[in-house]
C-alpha cells in the first residue's frame, strides 16, 4: 500500500495511533486527559488500520500503532506492557471499544443521563437487549470463521522476477499453500449439517457468556451501546446525528469513568503500553 501524502506532516505527534473510528478517538482521548504526546488518526476500519501501519512500517516509522477492535479475533493484550514486544497493532480483550462504555454506573452518572436511569434498570435492560442478540451473534461468529479459514494465507502478490510468462504465474498460484489445501477446507464447509453443527457449538458457546455475564466482553458492544444510548439520553443535541451521538456519549461515559477513578485498567494499560513502545517516560 503506498500512501502519496506528507507523511512526515501527519505523524507528527510523538504517538502516532491509528484507530478505527471517531468513537475510539474521543473515547481514548478523553480517558487519558487529552495526553498531547497522542496523536489520533482514524482509518475508518480493522484492514485499513493494518495496511497504514505496514505502509509506516516499511518506511521506517516507529512511533506509528493501531488499536483495533477485536471483533472474533484473538487478543494481544498480553504483550502491550511487554518490553521485548515489536507490537505495533493492539487488539483488546473486548469485543470492541464500545464494550467499555456498558458500565451502568457511569452510564447512570455521566452527564447525558437526561432520562435519569437508574444503574439496576439500564443493567436489566441491557442484559435483555443481550439475551435478543444470541442468535444474531452466533451467526456472525459463523461467518467470521468461516472467512478466517479461507482467507488465512491468502497468496501474496509475487515480486515482479517472480513472473515472466504464462507458465511462471500458473505456477505461482498453484504453489501457494492456500490454493493446495482450499478444496480441502471447501470439502469440509461443504460436509451436510457442518454448519448446523458450526452454529450449534456456537450457540452453546454464546448461550455461555449470556449466562455468566461475559456478553459484557463478548457480545457486539456498537448493538448495545446504541440500544441503550437512545434510551438513557431520549433527547439529543438538536440537530445530532447518529455519529454525533455516539461520540458526545463516548466523551461523556469517559469523563465520569475519570473523575470516578473507573477508567477499565485496559485502557490505561494500552496509554501506557504506547508510551513505553514509543520509548517515552
Amino acid at each position: 500500500m503506498n500512501i502519496d501524502i506528507d507523511l512526515p506532516g501527519m505523524y507528527r505527534g510523538k504517538i502516532n495511533l491509528w484507530v478505527e473510528d471517531a468513537v475510539t478517538r474521543v473515547y481514548l482521548r478523553e480517558c487519558w486527559d487529552q495526553d498531547p504526546d497522542v496523536l489520533f488518526l482514524t482509518a475508518g476500519g480493522n484492514e485499513s488500520v493494518g495496511a497504514i501501519l505496514e505502509d509506516a512500517h516499511q518506511r521506517g516509522y516507529g512511533n506509528v500503532f493501531g488499536f483495533v477492535d477485536r471483533d472474533f479475533r484473538q487478543t494481544n493484550y498480553q504483550n502491550w506492557l511487554n518490553s521485548q514486544s515489536q507490537l505495533r497493532r493492539f487488539v483488546p480483550t473486548v469485543h470492541e471499544v464500545e464494550n467499555y462504555l456498558l458500565m451502568e454506573n457511569a452510564l447512570t452518572g455521566c452527564l447525558l443521563n437526561t432520562g435519569s436511569r437508574s444503574p439496576n434498570a439500564i443493567a436489566q435492560r441491557l442484559q435483555v437487549r443481550a439475551g435478543e442478540l444470541v442468535w444474531w451473534m452466533c451467526c456472525r461468529q459463523v461467518i467470521a470463521g468461516l472467512r478466517d479459514e479461507f482467507v488465512a494465507d491468502f497468496p501474496c502478490h509475487p515480486k515482479c522476477p517472480q513472473v515472466t510468462d504464462a507458465q511462471s504465474a500458473e505456477q505461482y498460484i498453484l504453489s501457494r499453500p492456500w490454493y493446495q489445501q482450499l478444496l480441502g477446507k471447501a470439502n469440509v464447509a461443504a460436509r451436510p449439517n457442518e454448519i448446523q453443527n458450526r452454529i450449534a457449538a456456537s450457540h452453546a458457546q454464546v448461550a455461555g457468556h449470556l449466562q455468566s455475564g461475559q456478553w459484557r466482553t463478548e457480545f457486539s458492544g456498537k448493538e448495545l451501546f446504541h440500544h441503550i444510548r437512545d434510551w438513557i439520553n431520549p433527547q439529543p443535541a438538536q440537530h445530532a446525528n447518529p455519529t454525533e451521538r455516539d461520540e458526545d456519549m463516548a466523551k461523556a461515559i469517559a469523563q465520569w469513568q475519570v473523575q470516578n477513578g473507573q477508567v477499565p485498567p485496559e485502557v490505561l494499560d494500552l496509554r501506557l503500553g504506547l508510551r513505553q513502545k514509543a520509548g517515552l517516560p
